[in-house]
Order: C-alpha cells, then structure tokens, then sequence
C-alpha cells in the first residue's frame, strides 16, 4: 500500500486506502479485488496503527467456476516508545482465509522493539515478543498427526517492518513477522 516513508510525529492520524480489482473473459475468465486500509497516528511518545486487507478471487475454466482468494485481515498494535530508539509495543490480529481452511485466527501478542533506521526518508525496525494464538479450522486438517477444529496456544514472535521513500510518489513499505513452532 502506499504510504509515507517516515510515520509524521504530529499526533494526527494519516493513512491510506487502497481499492483494485480486474475482471478478464473469454474462453477462461477471472474476477479479483482487493482492498487494504492502513492508518496510523503517532507522536515522540507512541503510535497507534489500525489496518485491514480484503483479497477476493474466482476463475472459471471450461464452465467450472472455483474461488481463488477469500482473505480478510484486521487488527491493530500499539507502540510506546521508552526511548528514541527502543519501544514496547501490543497489537492483535483477526483473520478468515477460507481457502486456507481457516474460520478464524485471532493472535495477541506484546513485546520490544529496536529502531535501527529512523530517517525523514527510511525506517527499520527489529522487534520481538511473546503472544497468544487461536485458530478455528473449518474443516479437520489432514496434517499428521491429524489436527482437531481448534488449536490455541502461545507462541513467540520475531519480525521486521520498514519503509523507504523512493520519490515524492513512490515508497515501498513491507513487514516480516515469524511464529516460530506455530502451524
């Protein structure tokens, strides 16, 4: 999604939402869309991000028609920051992938942060941290040993954010987060 390469600390709330979708026919036809929000107001002390992504798609080959993409994706974190460079954050995430067999997944976790880049054109950060994972099956999973409709636990967390300004119209923002040990 597009956004500024470097979170404004103003204290006010800045953001983006984005919409595409394509529709092909012919002899084959497809049908996409998708949608993500992402907004954030932070200031010296804290930052709170809101977000969601919707990813819908179906095609149809020799009249059988199959959906591709049934994603929806919400959630949110708060970050305080102790100092310029170090912060403690706790978010949660609440997700449906129906191709995935997932009914729902909801995920809480907390932990700590390191600033590595902090620019008016880049940022990196490093954190870590502990949380709490439930996913709801829609159907039991066939992964030996065979899994029930619901796992639930705690896992650990590692991960990666950053963003970088490229020109005045383009900046390419990504985000790594591990759960090591969760299925």
């Amino acid at each position: 999604f597009a956004t500024n390469a470097q979170t404004t600390e103003d204290n006010k709330w800045h953001g983006n939402f984005v919409i595409g979708g394509s529709i092909t026919t012919g002899s084959n036809s497809s049908e996409n869309f998708n949608a993500d929000i992402d907004n954030t107001r932070a200031s010296d002390k804290d930052k709170i991000n809101l977000h969601a992504t919707a990813n819908y798609g179906s095609s149809t080959v020799d009249d059988v028609s199959q959906r591709t993409a049934q994603l929806f994706r919400a959630g949110g974190r708060y970050d305080y920051n102790l100092t310029k460079t170090v912060f403690v954050f706790a978010g949660g995430d609440q997700e449906s992938n129906k191709l995935q067999n997932i009914d729902s997944r909801t995920t809480l976790n907390g932990g700590t942060g390191y600033k590595l880049v902090h620019s008016a054109t880049s940022s990196w950060d490093l954190f870590a941290g502990v949380g709490y994972s439930s996913t709801k099956f829609l159907t039991q999973t066939k992964i030996f040993p065979p899994k029930s409709l619901r796992t639930q636990g705690s896992t650990l967390m590692f991960g990666e954010e950053s963003s970088h300004k490229l020109s005045e119209a383009t900046t390419i923002k990504q985000s790594l987060i591990v759960y090591p040990g969760q299925s």
